[in-house]
């Protein structure tokens, strides 16, 4: 989880209750940081992929 641009709560977090621990009340104020999670999760997956090229 933490390759994925999760900290290390929120990985923690995850582990124990799933991704519903992470809910925020009002989406609109977590869209910041759901783009910044899929583009740390995109250029991961993008060196895993060179790496197995």
């Amino acid at each position: 989880m933490r390759e994925l641009g999760y900290s290390k709560r929120q990985a923690r977090e995850i582990a124990a209750r799933g991704f519903k621990a992470l809910a925020c009340p009002d989406p609109s104020e977590d869209m910041s940081e759901l783009v910044s999670l899929l583009k740390r999760n995109t250029e991961v997956l993008n060196r895993v992929e060179r790496k197995l090229t």
